[in-house]
C-alpha cells in the first residue's frame, strides 16, 4: 500500500513537473533566442573590429594596443621602461586621458575594452597583441605588477618578458608575410 501511494505521489510530481515545463517552454525559448543572438551579434562586432584594426593599424605596422592610466603606481615605469620598446608597433593610450583625447562610442580602443574578453576586471595596464591570421593575445598587468611593486612576487616580470616576446614574433610573422606577398 505504501508502494502505491508513493507512485502515486511521484506520478503527480511528475505530471507537475511536465505542466510547468510546458507553461515555462515559450519564456525558456525566448531566452535562448535571446541568449544565441547576443552571442551570434558579439561575434560579428569581433570580427568587424579585427578587421577594422586589421585595415587601420596592421596595414600601418602597428600590432598592439597598450592601455595605462596616470597610476603613480606605474605611470612612470610604463613611461620610462616599457612604452619605449613598443612605441614603433602599438597604439598607446591612456585611460586617464579618454576624454582629452575624445575616445568616441565607435572608436577603436572602446570597441576593443568592450569586446575583448579579460580574465581581470581591470582595464588597465593591459596590453593586446593583434596577429595578422586574425588571432589575439592579450597581456593584463595589473595584478602581478601590483604584487611586484610590494614585493610579493616577481610574476611582473615574466608577464612583461613574454610580451616583448610575442611582439618581435609578431614583428616577425608581419615581416615574413609582406615579403611572402
Amino acid at each position: 500500500m505504501v508502494d502505491i501511494k508513493k507512485q502515486i505521489g511521484g506520478l503527480f510530481f511528475s505530471i507537475f513537473l511536465i505542466v510547468i515545463a510546458i507553461w515555462l517552454s515559450p519564456f525558456i525559448l525566448i531566452g535562448f533566442v535571446i541568449f544565441f543572438g547576443y552571442k551570434i551579434q558579439k561575434f560579428y562586432r569581433r570580427n568587424r573590429l579585427l578587421k577594422r584594426i586589421s585595415n587601420e593599424w596592421i596595414s600601418q605596422g602597428k600590432y598592439c594596443f597598450f592601455l595605462y592610466s596616470n597610476s603613480r603606481k606605474w605611470k612612470d615605469y610604463f613611461e620610462k621602461d616599457l612604452i619605449p620598446k613598443i612605441n614603433s608597433v602599438s597604439f598607446i593610450k591612456n585611460w586617464s586621458l579618454r576624454h582629452k583625447e575624445g575616445w568616441v562610442k565607435n572608436s577603436i580602443e572602446k570597441s576593443i575594452l568592450d569586446l575583448i574578453p579579460r580574465k581581470e576586471h581591470y582595464y588597465y595596464p593591459i596590453a593586446i597583441i593583434f596577429y595578422p591570421d586574425g588571432k589575439s593575445k592579450i597581456f593584463e598587468f595589473y595584478s602581478s605588477y601590483v604584487k611586484m611593486i610590494k614585493n610579493e612576487d616577481n610574476a611582473y616580470k615574466k608577464i612583461e618578458k613574454e610580451f616583448l616576446v610575442a611582439i618581435e614574433e609578431v614583428k616577425s610573422l608581419s615581416t615574413a608575410s609582406k615579403n611572402i606577398a
